[in-house]
């Protein structure tokens, strides 16, 4: 995974010569958070997971290469901080987790599954969006609603 560069080199017959290097990106497979977060944009027609505030609130996903194989990262994937958006009113429509919350900056292995342990405690009803940085350059996140 990473950027990583690509040069060519053509000549014509009549001994013209171009060279040309481009850099490529090589990125997982992001097929989104799992259950019991809804990710709506890769689970169409799943409403965006509310769970109580106060509550410990479970990310995971699985990473994966172009041919869908499970893959592990060199480093472990890190937290984003949760940014919090606006008000909201949507009812709790997720179960109640009393997990122990994880502390620091980074998720866990569990099998082939990165989880992190989301403490809600002293937030409020609002909509988060919450997410994880990857070794590969690319960040991904999710909303999710507390009531």
């Amino acid at each position: 995974m990473g950027s990583f560069p690509y040069t060519a080199r053509a000549a014509d017959l009549a001994g013209n010569v171009t060279v040309q290097t481009i850099t490529y990106d090589v990125v997982y497979a992001w097929n989104g958070f799992a259950q019991p977060v809804n990710d709506t944009a890769h689970q169409v027609g799943s409403a965006t997971s509310v769970f109580k505030a106060g509550r410990t609130v479970p990310l995971r996903f699985s990473l994966a290469n172009a041919q869908g194989q499970v893959v592990v990262p060199t480093t472990a994937p890190i937290w984003v901080m949760p940014a919090q958006g606006g008000a909201m009113s949507t009812p709790v429509n997720e179960q109640v987790y009393s997990d122990a919350a994880d502390s620091g900056q980074v998720y866990r292995a569990t099998g082939s599954t990165w989880n992190y342990n989301w403490s809600t405690k002293g937030l409020g009803s609002a909509w988060w969006r919450v997410g994880v940085r990857l070794d590969d350059g690319t960040t991904h996140d999710v909303t999710v609603g507390l009531q």
